[in-house]
């Protein structure tokens, strides 16, 4: 079942309410001595467009009523001594925890041995590295000073906006459909693009690339590049089915046959091929 959320009437008027009592007492502070520091104004559509999930609506809604706490417009003072009120304090808080949360399961994943006996973490997963550095950069809130500190925070409520794990399946997608298009080529590469498009939803692309070990890992897709004989089988493994091309078709195809065996025979076979074109002649 898909995560994306699905507006009722009842959505837009909680999410429209909220916001609007959020701008009224943000314009009611706006003449006080820490307006400087007072977050920017929300834009109702804006907003909406950002929400993807009904686990983020219920969020940005609490986090907007939040603000009409007394003191959620007073000052927290960071180690480095950079201000910002209350309320955002405890909005990064919180999602600082979503995208740790998210952070710490894909690295869990990533430390999960396949099927060579190694995990990609042993096998230094380019991935495994974003994410530590990701975190280890999101560790340093406390610490960071002028438009450091502002960049900060803004990646932070940039990357805590939707849910990490659905957010990071949508990217995942994205980004496999873009690595798969230096295939385009080959034969069957229509096939392979038609059903990876018909999947929209991004859990389910996910569980249906899935598949095996080598389907499933986006770093080693991005690395390698596959021949028609690899690309034939990458589609099998899918549940794809595809023509074979017209050089497969005449080679006695064996799955234990190395990559070096399956290009002589194909080297041969356009050898015989060429002989019999030059007797034509």
């Amino acid at each position: 079942m898909s995560n994306y959320i699905r507006w009722k009437q009842g959505d837009y008027i909680k999410l429209g309410k909220a916001v609007a009592q959020f701008n009224r007492k943000r314009n009611e502070l706006i003449n006080e001595e820490n307006s400087l520091y007072l977050p920017e104004e929300i834009n109702y559509k804006e907003a909406k467009e950002n929400i993807i999930t009904r686990r983020e609506l219920n969020r940005i809604i609490k986090n907007l009523k939040d603000f009409q706490k007394e003191g959620a417009e007073s000052l927290y003072t960071t180690e480095a001594g950079e201000k910002i009120t209350n309320w955002e304090r405890n909005v990064v808080r919180n999602e600082l925890r979503s995208i740790n949360r998210g952070i710490n399961k894909r690295n869990a994943e990533l430390n999960e041995p396949i099927s060579s006996g190694y995990s990609r973490a042993q096998m230094g997963s380019l991935e495994l590295r974003q994410l530590i550095d990701t975190k280890n950069y999101l560790s340093t809130f406390e610490k960071q000073t002028g438009y450091r500190f502002k960049n900060l925070v803004n990646r932070i409520h940039k990357w805590g906006k939707a849910d990490f794990g659905f957010k990071r399946a949508i990217t995942y997608r994205l980004n496999y459909i873009e690595t798969m298009k230096k295939y385009s080529e080959l034969d069957n590469y229509d096939k392979l693009m038609e059903k990876l498009k018909s999947i929209t939803d991004p859990d389910a692309f996910y569980k249906f690339v899935s598949a095996t070990d080598n389907t499933k890992d986006l770093t080693m897709q991005s690395d390698q590049n596959l021949t028609q004989l690899q690309f034939n089988s990458f589609l099998e493994d899918l549940g794809i089915e595809i023509d074979k091309d017209s050089v497969s078709q005449n080679i006695d195809y064996n799955p234990k046959m190395t990559i070096k065996q399956y290009n002589e025979e194909r080297e041969k076979i356009r050898n015989e091929l060429n002989e019999t074109l030059k007797w034509l002649k």
